[in-house]
């Protein structure tokens, strides 16, 4: 289950259908009393009554037996009041609508419970519905007669009911579908500890700026944390994870000149793109050298610090992205090996 399609969310449009369906169907009851259409006005009471009982079905029970009742509520009560005022008022045209619902349920079964609410069997029961009982009713005249001014502001209320109903379940399902996927892209796109971009999502960045030429003066660096691996098995992971978020949280400071990713492990990435000379990139990254330096993390009676050796690579025409980054990988691999906390450029 996502975030956002969750039982919370669920049981809450649920209950907004039901008054929704409460308040139409309280409409119905004084439109059949004053049509004289006795069956459906006790059909009506009945109605009420269900959704009257909705917010305590949706509690106490399930959403999957709401949306059961609800529908075949609704297919019955289409059919009756077809058959009782005929065609001509459009009720019959409600049982095109009940896919949307059926549908927007079965949207919810799967992500909570992972089971069909079996909306295709429901949809094809109220097409052939629908058809059956214009067939029927093209050679059957209707059990109470309606005035001809009644039916036509009656089939613009039927098409006003089912534009309301269509518009909530697809504005509710379309809100509650852009926020998972924002989020699922969020995850997919962003490292979970540190907040900031991970690895694919920054070469994915700089691939496309160099498909639309935008690389000049761009600059990477990559920043390896000294001896991370010892303090990781010394002091354990949850320190070492203190003090990525740290470094995330120095390197955020750079500000939005520069996008910043966790490249993996211990290794972060800075891509730059304003018009710097090398000396003020490799000035720029001493500074965060040291910023990274001065973090510290305190365990009982000791206090943990880190350093980190960084590698600074210019883009030059032509070259790929990854040799570019390597470039700046193999400057790491040099300070390394001259004594690691330190800048190469």
């Amino acid at each position: 289950m996502n975030q956002y399609f969750n039982m919370k969310v669920a049981r809450r449009s649920a209950k907004m259908l039901d008054v929704l369906f409460l308040v139409i169907h309280l409409w119905f009851l004084y439109y059949f009393f004053s049509l004289g259409a006795i069956f459906m006005f006790y059909f009506n009471i009945g109605s009420v009554i269900l959704y009257t009982a909705g917010y305590w079905i949706v509690d106490k029970y399930n959403i999957t037996t709401f949306i059961y009742l609800s529908s075949l509520e609704i297919w019955a009560h289409m059919i009756c009041a077809t058959l009782c005022v005929g065609t001509g008022c459009g009720f019959q045209w409600i049982l095109l609508f009940q896919p949307v619902e059926l549908f927007f349920a079965e949207y919810f079964s799967l992500e909570i419970k992972g089971k069909t609410a079996h909306a295709r069997s429901g949809s094809t029961i109220c097409f052939f519905g629908f058809i059956l009982l214009e067939i029927y009713m093209n050679g059957h005249g209707p059990i109470y007669q309606v005035p001809e001014w009644v039916q036509l502001p009656t089939r613009i209320s039927v098409i006003c009911i089912v534009f309301v109903m269509a518009m909530f379940l697809l504005n509710t399902f379309t809100k509650n579908a852009y926020l998972a996927e924002r989020k699922l892209h969020e995850k997919a796109v962003v490292d979970g500890l540190t907040g900031l971009y991970n690895r694919f999502e920054v070469m994915d960045e700089l691939e496309n700026r160099l498909q639309r030429k935008e690389m000049d003066g761009a600059w990477v660096a990559m920043i390896d944390l000294d001896n991370f691996k010892n303090i990781n098995e010394k002091y354990g992971r949850s320190i070492g994870d203190s003090m990525l978020m740290q470094v995330a949280d120095v390197l955020r400071g750079l500000g939005e000149d520069v996008i910043c990713a966790r490249w993996g492990g211990d290794e972060f990435m800075i891509c730059g793109f304003e018009p710097l000379s090398e000396l003020e990139v490799g000035a720029k990254m001493e500074a965060l050298r040291s910023s990274i330096e001065a973090i510290r993390v305190d365990i009982v009676d000791k206090e943990i610090h880190i350093s980190a050796t960084v590698g600074i690579s210019f883009y030059r025409e032509g070259g790929s992205i990854q040799d570019w980054v390597n470039t700046a990988d193999k400057k790491i691999l040099a300070g390394k090996y001259n004594g690691k906390n330190r800048v190469v450029h």
